[in-house]
C-alpha cells in the first residue's frame, strides 16, 4: 500500500496543479505601430516580461492587472503606448493590439495552459527498485545453480532465456531506468512461460519458484519507478 501511495501522489498532485491551472488566463499582445525592426516591451503587474514582437504571457491569476506596453523605436530610444489595468477572466487567453494610449482587446480565445512538467522517480523510489532488482539477480543465480546437471530437453533454451535475463537485469542495476525493467521482467515472463509449458512436470516444478520469485520482484520495482 506504500509503495502504491508513492506511486500516484505525484500523478495526483500533478493533476491538482493541471486543474489549477487551467483557470489562469494568458495575453497575447503586440504592437499598433511599429516598424519591421522595432518591438515592444511588456510590464507586468511591475515586472519586466522582456521583450518582443508579438508579446505573449501566460499563467497570469484571473483579476485585474497592470499592464505597460513600451515601444522601443531604436535602440537608444522607447515610447510608452499604454498603461493601465486590465481585467483577466478566468480560462481566457485575450489578444491585444497597443497603440499610442490605447490596449486594443479585438479578440478573447481559451487559455490552454502548458502541459505540466513530469518528474521522475525520488531518490528513495529509485533505491527501493534498486533493492528489488538486487533480489531478482540473486533468483535468477539460485535457478542457475538448480539447472547444474539438469537433463530436460527444454534446457537448452531456457539457458538462453537466462542469458538475455541476467544481461537485461544487469542494464537494470547500472541504470535503474524504468524500460529497462520492463525489458528485464518481460525476459523473465518468457523464461516464465517456458518452464511451465516446455519442460517437463517435474524439472517446471523445481524450477518454477525461483522464476516466479524474479517475476515478482521486478513487478515491485517497476512499481517504484
Amino acid at each position: 500500500m506504500k509503495a502504491f501511495t508513492m506511486n500516484r501522489l505525484p500523478l495526483l498532485l500533478s493533476l491538482v496543479a493541471t486543474i489549477a491551472s487551467a483557470q489562469n488566463a494568458a495575453l497575447s499582445v503586440s504592437c499598433g505601430e511599429c516598424g519591421v525592426f522595432q518591438a515592444i516591451q511588456v510590464v507586468f503587474d511591475g515586472q519586466d516580461m522582456g521583450t518582443n514582437q508579438p508579446m505573449r504571457i501566460t499563467e497570469i491569476s484571473p483579476g485585474e492587472h497592470e499592464v505597460k506596453v513600451i515601444k522601443w523605436k531604436s535602440p537608444f530610444a522607447t515610447e510608452v503606448l499604454y498603461t493601465g489595468m486590465v481585467n483577466f477572466p478566468a480560462g481566457t487567453e485575450l489578444r491585444a493590439k497597443a497603440t499610442r494610449g490605447k490596449l486594443d482587446v479585438y479578440g478573447k480565445g481559451t487559455y490552454t495552459p502548458p502541459a505540466p512538467v513530469v518528474t521522475g522517480p525520488t531518490a528513495e523510489q529509485i533505491n527501493a527498485a534498486r533493492g528489488f532488482i538486487d533480489e531478482a539477480s540473486e533468483s535468477v543465480d539460485e535457478l542457475q545453480e538448480r539447472l547444474e546437471d539438469a537433463e530436460d530437453d527444454c534446457l537448452t533454451k531456457l539457458l538462453g532465456r537466462l542469458g538475455s535475463l541476467e544481461d537485461a537485469l544487469q542494464d537494470a542495476q547500472k541504470s535503474t531506468r524504468r524500460y529497462e525493467v520492463d525489458a528485464a521482467l518481460q525476459r523473465a515472463v518468457d523464461a516464465q512461460k517456458l518452464i511451465l509449458g516446455k519442460c517437463s512436470k517435474r524439472s517446471a516444478k523445481k524450477w518454477a519458484r525461483p522464476i516466479d520469485r524474479v517475476v515478482a520482484r521486478l513487478q515491485n520495482a517497476q512499481r517504484y519507478l
